[in-house]
């Protein structure tokens, strides 16, 4: 029996009072085929298809990734379809007991769910002549009608921005824009422009900013979205004075910072020919001191990268030369490893360092991390 406007008012207050920083997931539903439900006890979310094993990926030419996933309140679900058995017509395949509304979850707001990692999109998702075939033209009035856009009640669209496995129960956790390391120092991620599947590093990286003897430095920096209120919030009340490039193919958005606010910029001596800043850098050899007390050191990579000490937060920041997917910290293979790279990464051990923050995959890691990973095989992707 389709679900009348009555009804579906009288449960708002339920719908409003699900969990807004930390819910649970409900249920998984692929989709094999059009109009095909299948629900899974298990499943894996990945950057470049999505929930695997569903049909997203082979919907049309070019699948719009930021419609990789959709999202439906639980609580809304239950409202509208009834029983349980009904909830996949619906043709979601995450339904959470999570507040989805637009005010708690504005575009470019990232939840984990289980191991994975899942970002919002600006895509709105709206009920359609489907929706109103499985249930009833009143519900999907109701759900398009202003109270239910900013409540999200037909759901969202997302993307998978880390890949793991999800399963019903797990915990789906808002993710803060931001991640605090020590006083003066944190750290924000976003995807890198030029990923693309098959990469062996994942889209997420990590751009690191540190306040220094009245300085304020970032270091590697790629911009947020325009809507990372939280990021920019941050970067706004203490500007950048500082904008550090520690390797030749790391610009990222330097041109970008410098221009906002004014900061002085330094990187290496030499770019590769298609990715040349814009911005005259001052360049910056092992054993530079930077403005801040920020030291350059010396990796023994070849790459011309200056992995930096940053001493008043006892941390060292890494462009390339440790990496860490999976979680684990490992340092990137060279043909010299052992003559070398090894060498030079084992004689930072004297600096008393604390934490270690890398670009790619876990971007925080720990001196007894560091020093295990002086002991694992080199990574080599």
């Amino acid at each position: 029996m389709a679900a009348t406007v009555d009804h579906l008012e009288a449960g708002l207050d339920d719908v409003r009072a699900a969990p807004a920083d930390e819910g649970t997931l409900e249920l998984i539903v692929r989709r094999p085929a059009v109009d095909e439900r299948e629900v899974v006890d298990e499943g894996e979310l990945d950057p470049a298809c999505g929930l695997v094993g569903d049909s997203w990926s082979r919907r049309g030419r070019s699948p719009n990734p930021r419609a990789q996933l959709t999202l439906m309140n639980a609580r809304a679900t239950a409202l509208i379809a009834g029983e349980r058995d009904r909830w996949s017509l619906a043709g979601d395949q995450l339904y959470v007991d999570f507040d989805l509304s637009g005010a708690n979850l504005p575009p470019g707001t990232r939840l984990a769910i289980g191991s994975a990692v899942v970002e919002v999109s600006e895509l709105p998702h709206l009920g359609c002549h489907k929706f109103t075939a499985r249930y009833g033209a009143e519900a999907r009035e109701f759900v398009n009608s202003p109270v239910g856009v900013s409540l999200n009640l037909r759901g969202i669209n997302a993307r998978v921005v880390r890949r793991g496995t999800i399963r019903p129960g797990d915990v789906v956790r808002k993710l803060s824009a931001v991640q605090d390391v020590a006083p003066g120092l944190w750290l924000w991620r976003v995807d890198h422009p030029d990923w693309r599947p098959g990469l062996e590093w994942e889209p997420l990286v990590t751009s690191t900013c540190v306040e220094s003897r009245g300085e304020t430095v970032l270091l590697d920096p790629l911009a947020p979205a325009p809507w990372a209120s939280e990021v920019w919030k941050r970067l706004d009340e203490r500007p950048p004075t500082v904008v550090a490039v520690l390797k030749p193919d790391h610009v990222r958005d330097v041109d970008l910072f410098v221009r906002r606010y004014g900061a002085r910029a330094f990187g290496p001596r030499l770019f590769f020919r298609d990715d040349i800043p814009r911005t005259e850098l001052k360049a910056i050899e092992p054993g530079s001191e930077l403005p801040g007390g920020l030291v350059a050191l010396y990796d023994g990579r070849g790459r011309s990268e200056t992995p930096v000490w940053l001493p008043e937060q006892r941390a060292l920041v890494f462009a390339d030369a440790l990496t860490a997917p999976d979680g684990e910290l490992r340092v990137w293979a060279t043909a010299w490893y052992e003559e070398r790279t090894l060498p030079a990464l084992r004689a930072l051990l004297e600096l008393p360092f604390e934490h270690v923050i890398v670009s790619h995959g876990e971007p925080l890691h720990t001196r007894a991390a560091y020093e295990r990973a002086l002991e694992l095989p080199p990574w080599s992707g």
